[in-house]
Formats: C-alpha cells, sequence, structure tokens
C-alpha cells in the first residue's frame, strides 16, 4: 500500500512538472502570435537604423464591451473597430483590433493578450 502512495505522488509531482512547463514555455499563446518577434529591438521596431519602425497587429475578439475594455487595459496601443473586418475577416459579430509593437514591454503585452481565451489569432497587419 506504502508503494502505491509513493507512486500516486510521484505521478501527480510529474505531471504538475508538465503543467509548469507548458505554461512557462507558453506554447499554446505564443502559437497564436503568427509573426516573427524575433525581428523586432528591445522598442518593438525593426529595420536598419535611420527607418526604423514598428509592426501593426490585428486580430478579433467577441463584440463585447466588457472584452474591448478588458483588451484595452492589456494594450494602449489598442484601437477597437467595430465594422470592419480588417484582412483578419473579423466575422460581424466580433471587433476588430489594432495594436502596435512601438511599446514598453510589448512583447508581455501580446503575451497577455494571446492568453485571453477569446482571442484566436494575433497577426501582422498590413495597410494600404
Amino acid at each position: 500500500m506504502k508503494q502505491f502512495q509513493i507512486l500516486i505522488l510521484l505521478s501527480a509531482f510529474l505531471l504538475s512538472g508538465c503543467s509548469y512547463l507548458n505554461s512557462f514555455m507558453g506554447s499554446s499563446s505564443q502559437q497564436k502570435i503568427e509573426f516573427q518577434l524575433d525581428q523586432l529591438d528591445t522598442d518593438g521596431l525593426y529595420g536598419p537604423e535611420d527607418g526604423k519602425r514598428s509592426v501593426s497587429y490585428e486580430f478579433c475578439i467577441p463584440g463585447v464591451v466588457e472584452y474591448a475594455q478588458q483588451v484595452m487595459s492589456i494594450d494602449q496601443t489598442a484601437i477597437i473597430y467595430k465594422d470592419s473586418p480588417g484582412r483578419i475577416q473579423c466575422k460581424k459579430y466580433e471587433y476588430l483590433v489594432i495594436g502596435e509593437t512601438s511599446q514598453p514591454d510589448f512583447k508581455t503585452t501580446l503575451h497577455n493578450l494571446a492568453t485571453l481565451d477569446y482571442v484566436t489569432r494575433i497577426v501582422e497587419a498590413h495597410f494600404e
């Protein structure tokens, strides 16, 4: 009986380690960000020294005011569009959100957005 209890404790310990590793690696949230963050410097900019620029990104959220408020509290650059699908093609019941990497701690901001259950993808926004 004692060996069985030890085996259960060991199994629980190992499984909790796997859960910790998944959250540490950020596997599911990182997969939602569909552009390369490693191209950006610490200020969220890329390009030559005399022409650095930020990356604009877009994603869809359900058309719920509380969700829009939550997104804006996480991302100070977020602009919410109620009637535009964007290139990402938000549905009629969704809001388009556009943000910028040119902000303090942009990687944490993107990670926090990606951990929201209702955000399924974050893609680079291209404007014409």
